[in-house]
């Protein structure tokens, strides 16, 4: 059941805005991460109370996965962090929320992802979901109207919520499909681009799924060029360079790789024809917004600089970045636009680090992971691998949690392969 949900969620999720849900009081709004995330927590509860020994299997299957310990490593420290807050109460509320839709979606991932279908099967929803959200996406650039900010409270005092509806000009009309900003959707496509290659380049995909996969890849760089996100366009490029490292270097072992790397370079001549007409107005010059959103950027690295130094170790609590170092617009609204920096002001220099580590210990364990298994296997969990490197790029310019369901999936997915391929090893030798 907690499967079927996962993957439904996976498909409505970036089709449902999170400023669009029910409204209880002053409470925060309940959209669908939130609402699948509360699900699933009862879900587990009524699990490990009514089966006996279900907690103890799953508990295991975690203590396989190295990722496993340095996910509840960071968490733990945040936590802690969190009691010695200025604002404890408010921290640890801001934890709870983290737990339910970041580390609750790696246990999804993590623990009920058992056979290689149902590996195969979460990419392939992902892909499909990439691609509904590319078409929106591509039909807000052409009407420059987003179909989506029709669904939000007709009235809201809720600056999160004004600001998501609110058209982005700079340059030209930005897009953003159902997410809080242009970056936000930037943001998703670096995920979900390098996945729908693989899914395309992957032979055991039917030949539906595969051009579905081909429109997701080339439309999303697309909408990401129209998307006005410079870091975007980098951070894809610097995705395609990584692939065609990793495509290079299975081409030395078999001949599917030339096959792969064939594939790669078409989509990329293709995406490049489609997009070099938008993307030589995004890349000429800069404009007065951009050098200003440059400027505070410097600040708030300066600002984070400052109240390090008061506590350098535990921070001032999760959910308090912006309140210490932070820079306003011109409605007076506070922002700290980084991740990093954030997980730094609120949680010290060991929070940070242990982020990091969390990023490093998932690209190297791909990469001990790709002798293991099949070479279709292999062509999965690299761009898994790719996408992941994408996205945690973009948390250097943008501090919305928006896809972390999503990345800490990915984190998941990696921890489920690398079970799967394990007991298929072990099955073999003793067949």
């Amino acid at each position: 059941m907690l499967k079927k949900a996962f993957f439904i969620f996976i498909v409505l999720s970036p089709l449902w805005p999170t400023y669009v849900g029910i409204k209880f009081a002053d409470l925060p709004i309940l959209n669908i991460s939130r609402f699948f995330s509360v699900m699933v927590l009862f879900l587990l509860v009524t699990h490990s109370f009514l089966l006996p020994g279900w907690l103890g299997k799953q508990t295991k299957k975690l203590k396989k996965a190295p990722l496993s310990s340095v996910i509840g490593i960071y968490f733990a420290w945040r936590l802690i962090s969190a009691a010695t807050s200025t604002r404890p109460g408010y921290s640890f509320f801001i934890v709870a929320v983290d737990l339910l839709l970041q580390y609750q979606f790696y246990l999804i991932a993590a623990l009920f992802i058992n056979t290689k279908n149902d590996f195969f099967a979460a990419i392939r929803y992902f892909t499909f979901a990439g691609a509904i959200v590319v078409s929106f996406s591509l039909i807000e650039a052409q009407t420059q109207r987003n179909f989506f900010a029709a669904f939000a409270p007709a009235s809201s005092s809720a600056d999160y919520i004004n600001a998501a509806v609110s058209e982005k000009i700079r340059d030209g009309y930005r897009i953003q499909a159902g997410f809080l900003h242009p970056l936000v959707l930037a943001n998703y496509l670096v995920l979900i681009v390098p996945l729908s290659i693989g899914v395309f380049i992957n032979k055991a995909y039917g030949s539906v799924t595969r051009y579905i996969a081909l429109y997701a890849s080339i439309g999303g760089i697309l909408a990401t060029v129209y998307t006005g996100s410079r870091s975007g366009i980098l951070i894809l490029g610097l995705e395609f360079i990584i692939g065609i490292f990793l495509m290079a270097v299975s081409m030395k072992k078999n001949a599917w790789g030339v096959f792969k790397m064939m594939n790669l370079s078409i989509i990329a001549i293709v995406a490049g024809i489609l997009g070099f007409g938008a993307g030589g107005k995004l890349v000429e010059g800069r404009s007065s917004a951009e050098s200003m959103s440059s400027m505070a950027r410097v600040d708030q690295l300066n600002a984070s600089l400052a109240v390090l130094q008061t506590s350098p170790i535990l921070g001032v609590g999760p959910g308090l970045a912006a309140s210490y170092a932070y820079t306003e617009n011109a409605d007076g609204v506070r922002s700290l636009d980084s991740f990093f920096l954030t997980v730094l002001v609120e949680s010290g220099v060991i929070g940070l680090l242990l982020f990091l580590a969390l990023l490093v210990c998932a690209f190297t364990r791909t990469m001990k992971l790709l002798p293991v298994g099949d070479i279709i296997n292999r062509s999965s969990l690299q761009a898994i691998s790719i996408s992941i490197v994408g996205a945690t790029a973009f948390c250097s310019i943008l501090s919305i949690y928006e896809i972390f369901p999503y990345l800490f999936s990915f984190f998941g997915l990696i921890s489920a392969y690398q079970r799967i391929s394990v007991s298929n090893i072990v099955n073999k030798n003793f067949t």
